[in-house]
């Protein structure tokens, strides 16, 4: 499960007792909850799975878009940029103009670190700053 990129970021616990499989803890998703018991059940020796795996409760996509606008504004690299968030359950959209690969880099990677976020759209435009 650990080299699982569907289950990236996520905590699942396991447990085997006689060839009996128990997962628990939580994941952002259903398919992630599939992910890691379709992970085990395919093993050698497994005799059965228990999926006791939880869904993380998801943040209200306003509080989610908000938190990340909050962190954006706290980045450094990020101040003279006009990024756009918006989000529907745990998808968020960037959009905007940033000036640089790296900035939109950051802003990637500051949406992706919110809790509760599934997936990042990225519609962000590099605009340099010689070119305004």
């Amino acid at each position: 499960m650990a080299w699982d990129t569907r289950l990236q970021g996520d905590d699942v616990k396991v447990k085997v007792k006689g060839g009996w499989v128990t997962l628990s803890g939580q994941v952002r998703s259903p398919p992630r909850r599939e992910a890691a018991l379709s992970d085990v059940k395919r093993l050698s020796g497994v005799v059965g799975v228990t999926n006791a795996v939880e869904l993380r409760a998801s943040p209200r996509p306003e509080d989610l878009k908000g938190r990340i606008e909050e962190a954006l504004g706290r980045q450094a690299i990020l101040q003279d940029a006009p990024i756009r968030v918006s989000a529907q359950g745990g998808e968020i959209v960037l959009s905007g103009v940033v000036h640089s690969w790296a900035e939109r880099a950051a802003a990637r990677e500051t949406a992706w670190a919110a809790p509760g976020v599934v997936d990042v759209i990225d519609n962000l435009t590099i605009v340099s700053r010689s070119a305004l």
